[in-house]
């Protein structure tokens, strides 16, 4: 709820947030009947219940399987390439994150912060944001 009321004083004009900020918290504000589908689905988290049953057959198949046996018929080599390719499904490889991508993310647990924040320090962040917005147009 206090969130909302961040967007309506944003959307008013009675508060101004920095230029990147102010479209990630107007574009957020998405209406019911926007044309754009539902609102619902599946939860955050919530598990694919096709996905899951295939990760537990596999998991089965695996349990079942001596692949050792396999390894060390194979050449030193050969083993280390089969050792290579296997970890990459039990090593996640690390991902390059944009610097778009990661004030977006900043964006967001901002958001979350702003959601369970007391209104008292919420009103008092957006007070402070105006006070530094007007500094920085006296400039």
């Amino acid at each position: 709820m206090r969130i909302q009321i961040i967007k309506n004083k944003i959307a008013s004009g009675r508060l101004s947030l920095p230029g990147e900020l102010t479209k990630i918290v107007l574009s957020s504000m998405r209406k019911k009947d926007d044309g754009k589908g539902r609102l619902g689905g599946r939860t955050k988290g919530t598990p694919n219940k096709v996905t899951g049953d295939i990760k537990a057959r596999l998991q089965a198949i695996i349990n079942g399987y001596d692949i050792e046996a396999d390894l060390n018929e194979l050449e030193p080599q050969q083993r280390i390439t089969v050792m290579e390719r296997l970890m990459q499904y039990i090593i996640p490889k690390q991902q390059s994150v944009s610097v778009d991508a990661q004030i977006q993310a900043e964006y967001k647990e901002l958001e979350k912060l702003l959601l369970s924040a007391p209104d008292e320090v919420v009103d008092r962040l957006a007070e402070r944001i105006q006070t530094l917005n007007n500094l920085n147009h006296e400039d």
